[in-house]
């Protein structure tokens, strides 16, 4: 969801201002990835290059009410997906991660991975 423009000869990247659905993930691809946790453990699912996480990078993983969870971003779309882990390694629930949280993550990885890129008072509208 990248803007690229030139502003003085020099090439600007900038984020565009929010909209829900450019960060919303699709019932589809949820239910794929419902249906995927079954053959795989969390692990072996992330580091399959061809698997079920290819194009996902995780952010974190935290554990809430004695449940751990792995939070999960897609690089190309900007979408985020936390996945339930089970003590053994098995995965449990996929879900969605609410849009608007989907673009605070994409905006702080912005600041840490692209450093030159525009992300606060100088988002673009459209």
């Amino acid at each position: 969801m990248i803007k690229r423009e030139r502003a003085g000869g020099k090439l600007v990247l900038r984020r565009p201002a929010y909209v829900a659905r450019d960060y919303a993930v699709a019932p589809e691809t949820l239910d794929v990835l419902q249906k995927g946790v079954a053959n795989w453990t969390y692990d072996e699912a992330l580091r399959d290059r061809e698997g079920m996480f290819n194009g996902w990078m995780e952010v974190e993983r935290t554990d809430r009410d004695g449940t751990a969870w792995a939070l999960l971003y897609a690089s190309g779309s900007e979408r985020c997906i936390e996945v339930e882990i089970r003590a053994d390694g098995s995965m449990g629930r996929v879900r969605a991660v609410p849009p608007e949280r989907a673009y605070e993550i994409a905006k702080t990885l912005d600041a840490k991975l692209r450093p030159d890129m525009s992300t606060s008072s100088q988002e673009l509208s459209r």
